[in-house]
């Protein structure tokens, strides 16, 4: 199948694109999204496979026999003969060429017309960056030609639920400087952590078991609805040793060793400390009650729980150059071992060393409140803003209600 469109640029020339839709070989199309500078892990076919409860299409830009733009489209028929169409982080084009991207969309809103969407929304990953003069000259550009070809735009909005995906998002760049230069209290955290005994593994052989059962706890203890277990072992499935776990987990019996030791040479430094040493004497009885109680604890977990204790773990998936955080959990419980912090400051040291150029730590609220946004800049991460969302209704009276119904289905 092909759709041919023509778009007269200023200049009069007429550029035709050509629309293909792929069958199944899906490599030379991945292959695209992968090295391109506007592609995202979600616009890959594979992604497409994990949403298996979405239909999933992908279609590729022709011109002139050039490879120029595809799109990975996630399809959900909400009730019989009514479809809505969802292009996450997508369509993949050279943003920076403006007649190439009105000539694309021209072409995927044709597309959208030929297969009778009731909506078709739109996720470029575009940045959109307030410091940049130009940039932002750029950007209103474009979402004025997007609005005139009947594109609803959804504004410069704030907030995690006002989008499918967050218009703005923790990336932290990995170089030698950047592994280790994060806020103080984010320094002393992880320190903190590792004096615990906290240890951090990369996957284990029921990894996709562990990481479940820690977001069952967070669902149970926020009275939310995540992801399950099926879940986390269809990305796994889908997407092999490119999805790994992280895990942060402490050796009780080893750590309560570690302690008791640490005890005993406390309590000898005591009694061989002279007593007008007041003050050695006083920090070397509050560390004695730190420890005493740090052992009473772990006696208390050994009782209960399994000597590889798993406290927190992150699920990412490399892609392009980097890896992206998905999905982190933690059990409350540990909260006072900080193992988030030593967890994903081991993740960006582990990643850098292997060679990866960033970590997408995922979304912020945009006013950068809140406690998620204060964890993610605790390790100094870049603030990434998107352009946000274009929706193309292709039945105006009932755009209202293709957006209701995209809201109802787009967690499932």
């Amino acid at each position: 199948m092909a759709i041919e469109t023509k778009n007269e640029t200023k200049e009069q020339l007429t550029v035709t694109i050509s629309v293909v839709k792929v069958g199944k070989d899906k490599s030379e199309f991945d292959w695209f999204v992968e090295n391109h500078p506007h592609g995202n892990l979600l616009q890959t076919s594979l992604w497409g496979q994990v949403k298996s409860n979405w239909a999933s299409e992908q279609i590729v830009f022709y011109r002139d026999q050039e490879l120029v733009a595809c799109a990975s489209i996630l399809i959900k028929t909400v009730m019989k003969h009514v479809r809505v169409a969802y292009v996450p982080r997508g369509p993949v084009v050279d943003y920076g060429n403006p007649e190439l991207v009105l000539s694309v969309f021209k072409a995927l809103k044709a597309y959208a017309r030929r297969e009778k969407f009731l909506l078709l929304k739109c996720d470029p990953q575009v940045l959109f960056d307030r410091s940049d003069a130009k940039e932002v000259s750029d950007r209103q550009d474009l979402i004025g030609r997007m609005e005139k070809m009947g594109f609803v735009w959804s504004g410069l909005t704030t907030e995690l639920k006002d989008t499918a995906q967050p218009r703005f998002q923790a990336n932290k760049y990995l170089n030698d400087d950047a592994i280790n230069d994060y806020q103080k209290h984010a320094k002393r955290l992880i320190k903190k952590a590792s004096k615990k005994g906290v240890e951090i593994v990369k996957g284990q052989e029921d990894e996709v078991k562990s990481f479940s059962e820690l977001v069952l706890l967070t669902e149970q203890r926020k009275q939310i609805r995540l992801r399950n277990y099926d879940y986390f072992q269809k990305l796994k499935d889908v997407y092999g040793d490119r999805a790994e776990f992280y895990f942060a987990k402490i050796d009780i019996e080893k750590q309560l060793a570690k302690q008791k030791e640490r005890l005993t040479q406390l309590e000898k430094a005591i009694h061989d400390t002279p007593e007008h040493q007041k003050n050695r004497l006083k920090d070397l009885k509050q560390q004695e009650v730190s420890v005493k109680n740090q052992v009473d604890e772990l006696a208390d977990l050994s009782e209960t729980n399994p000597n590889q204790l798993i406290m927190a773990g992150v699920l990412g998936i490399r892609f392009g150059s980097g890896i992206e955080l998905l999905y982190a959990s933690m059990d409350e419980r540990f909260k006072h071992y900080y193992p988030q912090y030593l967890l994903d400051a081991e993740i960006f040291r582990r990643c850098h060393q292997e060679g990866l150029q960033w970590a997408n730590m995922g979304g912020v609220e945009g006013n950068l409140e809140g406690g998620l946004a204060t964890f993610k800049l605790s390790f100094k991460p870049v603030i990434e803003e998107y352009i946000g969302e274009f929706n193309l209704a292709l039945n105006k009276p009932l755009y209202q209600l293709a957006n209701r119904l995209y809201r109802i289905y787009k967690k499932k």
